[in-house]
C-alpha cells in the first residue's frame, strides 16, 4: 500500500499558489469599489488615528482711532478617533478534495473569498451613512458624540446667536426639496458662525433613486412641468449622481460636497491580503484573506441627508 507523504503533496500545492492567487484578485477587481466616491481613502501607520478640530477666529470688528483692537484666540475643536478593526475570512480545502478536483475547488472558492473581500468595505462604509442619523459606536468615536445626521449640531462658539445647524432633512427627493437642500448648505456656518459656501459636488443615493435624479437633474426644461422653463439645477450646478448599493434606506438622498470640503474618512491600515498553508496533520490547504481599515466622520458639515 502506498503512502502520499506531505513532501509529495506540498509540491502539489505550492506549484498552485500563483494560480489562487490570480483568481482571488481577478475577482476582487472586477468589482469597482464604490466607498472611495464617497469617502476621503487615505493610509495608516498607526493602532488607530486621532483627528481633532480646530475653531478658528471670529469676524473682525470695528476700531475706532486711538482704541486698542480686540483680539481673538483659537479653540480646540471636536476629536474624533479611528481604531482599526481586522477583517478577515478563510477557506479550508482537503487533501482528497483537491486532489481530486483541484481547479473546480480553488476556482470556486478563491472567487468566494474574492466577493467577499469586495463587500466587506462597502458594508462597513455604507453603514456609516445608514446609521448617520444615531451616535456611532464601536471602535469609532465620533466628534462630540453626535450623529453624522441631526437637526441639532452644536455649535459652541457661534456667534450672533448661532448656536446649532441641521444637516437632515425629511423631504421625498423632489424639486422642491433640492432645493431646500442646496439652499441649507449653502447657509452652514463654521464653529464660530462664519459662512462656509459649501459647493455641491454630488447627489446619491440607493440604485432606486437614480430614475428620478436623472428626471429631475438632466431633464432639458424644468422637469414636472409642460412650460417651458429652464432646468435651474442643470443651469447652476454641475451635480453628478451615483448609486451606492450598499445604501439600505430606498428613498432616502444625500448631498455631498466636493472632495476636501467634506470630512468622511476611510483610513487602510492594511489592505487585503492573501496567504496559504498546508495543514501537515490531515494535508488540508488553507486559504486567507485578511486586512484591517476604519472609517467615520470627523465633521458633519459638507454632507447633507433627507430620509422621508
Amino acid at each position: 500500500m502506498s503512502t502520499m507523504f506531505r513532501n509529495h503533496f506540498s509540491d502539489f500545492f505550492f506549484s498552485r499558489v500563483p494560480f489562487v492567487d490570480y483568481v482571488i484578485r481577478d475577482t476582487y477587481n472586477k468589482y469597482p469599489e464604490q466607498y472611495s466616491k464617497i469617502f476621503h481613502v487615505k493610509r495608516s501607520r498607526r493602532a488607530f488615528e486621532n483627528v481633532l478640530g480646530l475653531v478658528s477666529l471670529g469676524y473682525l470688528g470695528t476700531k475706532e482711532e486711538d482704541e486698542a483692537i480686540t483680539y481673538d484666540k483659537f479653540y480646540q475643536g471636536p476629536k474624533s478617533q479611528y481604531i482599526h478593526t481586522t477583517y478577515a475570512l478563510g477557506l479550508r480545502t482537503t487533501m482528497e478534495a483537491a486532489q481530486d478536483d483541484i481547479d473546480g475547488i480553488f476556482n470556486k472558492g478563491a472567487s468566494a473569498l474574492g466577493r467577499s473581500a469586495t463587500y466587506s468595505p462597502e458594508i462597513v462604509a455604507a453603514n456609516v451613512i445608514n446609521n448617520g442619523e444615531s451616535a456611532q459606536s464601536g471602535k469609532f468615536t465620533p466628534p462630540r458624540g453626535e450623529a453624522l445626521f441631526t437637526a441639532t449640531h452644536s455649535i459652541p462658539h457661534g456667534y450672533d446667536g448661532v448656536s446649532s445647524y441641521s444637516n437632515l432633512g425629511s423631504a421625498d427627493f423632489s424639486i422642491t426639496g433640492l432645493r431646500a437642500a442646496l439652499n441649507n448648505m449653502a447657509r452652514i456656518p463654521d464653529e464660530r458662525g462664519k459662512l462656509v459656501r459649501f459647493t455641491p459636488n454630488t447627489l446619491f443615493g440607493a440604485p432606486e433613486m437614480r430614475y428620478i435624479f436623472e428626471e429631475i437633474l438632466n431633464s432639458s426644461g424644468k422637469s414636472g412641468t409642460a412650460d417651458n422653463d429652464l432646468n435651474a439645477f442643470k443651469v447652476l450646478f454641475n451635480l453628478s449622481t451615483f448609486s451606492w448599493h450598499y445604501l439600505t434606506d430606498l428613498d432616502a438622498w444625500y448631498l455631498l460636497a466636493k472632495p476636501g470640503e467634506h470630512e468622511l474618512n476611510f483610513y487602510w491600515r492594511m489592505p487585503f491580503t492573501t496567504d496559504y498553508d498546508l495543514d501537515f496533520d490531515t494535508g488540508g490547504m488553507k486559504t486567507k484573506i485578511t486586512g484591517r481599515f476604519s472609517c467615520g466622520f470627523s465633521g458633519w458639515r459638507g454632507i447633507y441627508a433627507s430620509t422621508p
